[in-house]
């Protein structure tokens, strides 16, 4: 509810990272997890978690489950797609085996008793949680299910493979819950795709960790990176390794027309007392841009020209030679004219473009 009526917030200065950080997630004590993270979970069992699935749902909040759909029944905005702490899909609510819960469930056609079983369970993010990642466009999402009136169990169940039941079926678009929520802003096209995370293990002061404990946060840590690029279907992509920040704006809009120019900037998080080269690259051949720009020595940022030579969507990137800073991306749509364009206001208080 909070949330809702205030969407937009920023405690980043709360953990030391006032421009970085977008989630912070407490996994609990590394006791609890098995030392494979691809081994099923003991207290899970009946939903199959394990370590990296545990991790998947975690970081998944950033972005989900939390959607209402607008129901064609009542024509009004619906809560039933979701399950436990209306934070999660709900049992009965064909997610594809998402790890942010719901199960995958079979129909096996009316007139069958038990119509439903659930088959699969915490698998990877379905197409569903891909849209309202910014992964996937909203054409890209096939219509899914949801069981009304189920004749065992609660929205809220843990996922479970092997459960049969009751009830009539309600096909879910991702329509439906583009028209109780709005678009997904930014979408697919220009939203971000690869993200930074740090593995922290907190030890009592005055302690120092196991090499158990080390070894078994490292393979969580490496183990990530391929189960995050796997559930995204290569969609996106997890990066674990440590690293000096290296931003790369193109603000205030992830676009330019066709033959011309913008402004785009990158920026480090301290100044350096010699200069710092930070090379371009654009793929496609939809932008041109330098091969590369200096933030001088003192200062934090620079500045560079972005111009348009033919309409799509191209991968802009920013590095620099020292492996220990990241590579920073970003999308820019190209087009050939501004007609198809329009202004929204999506948050504020009645300001006008």
């Amino acid at each position: 509810t909070l949330l809702r009526g205030d969407p937009v917030f920023d405690n980043g200065a709360e953990f030391g990272s006032p421009s970085r950080l977008q989630a912070f997630l407490n996994l609990g004590p590394i006791a609890n997890y098995p030392s494979n993270p691809s081994q099923v979970i003991p207290v899970f069992a009946s939903s199959g978690n394990t370590t990296l699935t545990i991790l998947g749902q975690e970081a998944g909040h950033r972005f989900l489950t939390y959607p209402r759909f607008l129901d064609p029944l009542t024509n009004r905005s619906s809560l039933a797609l979701l399950g436990r702490d209306n934070a999660h899909w709900s049992f009965f609510f064909n997610s594809d085996a998402s790890v942010e819960e719901g199960n995958r469930i079979e129909d096996r056609g009316p007139g069958q008793t038990p119509r439903f079983r659930t088959t699969a369970t915490v698998q990877h993010y379905s197409a569903f949680d891909q849209y309202l990642m910014g992964l996937r466009l909203a054409s890209e999402v096939a219509p899914s299910f949801l069981v009304r009136n189920p004749s065992a169990g609660f929205s809220g169940d843990p996922p479970r493979s092997g459960v049969e039941f009751d009830g009539t079926r309600q096909d879910i678009t991702v329509q439906m819950i583009i028209d109780a929520e709005g678009r997904r802003i930014p979408d697919a096209t220009v939203a971000q795709k690869h993200f930074n995370y740090a593995f922290v293990l907190l030890t009592r002061e005055g302690t120092e960790p196991s090499a158990e404990d080390l070894s078994q946060l490292e393979r969580m840590r490496s183990e990530w990176e391929r189960f995050f690029a796997g559930a995204v279907d290569n969609r996106g992509s997890a990066r674990t390794s440590l690293a000096k920040q290296l931003r790369l704006s193109t603000w205030p809009a992830g676009g330019v027309l066709r033959g011309s120019t913008a402004t785009a900037t990158v920026s480090i998080g301290a100044a350096l007392s010699n200069t710092l080269q930070v090379l371009l690259t654009a793929d496609s051949g939809l932008l041109t841009v330098p091969a590369a720009v200096t933030i001088p020595a003192g200062g934090t940022t620079a500045s560079f020209p972005v111009t348009g030579t033919r309409a799509g969507i191209s991968e802009l990137a920013a590095r620099v030679a020292d492996p220990a800073y990241d590579v920073s991306r970003t999308l820019v749509q190209v087009r050939d004219d501004a007609s198809p364009l329009r202004w929204d206001i999506v948050s504020g208080n009645n300001q006008r473009g």
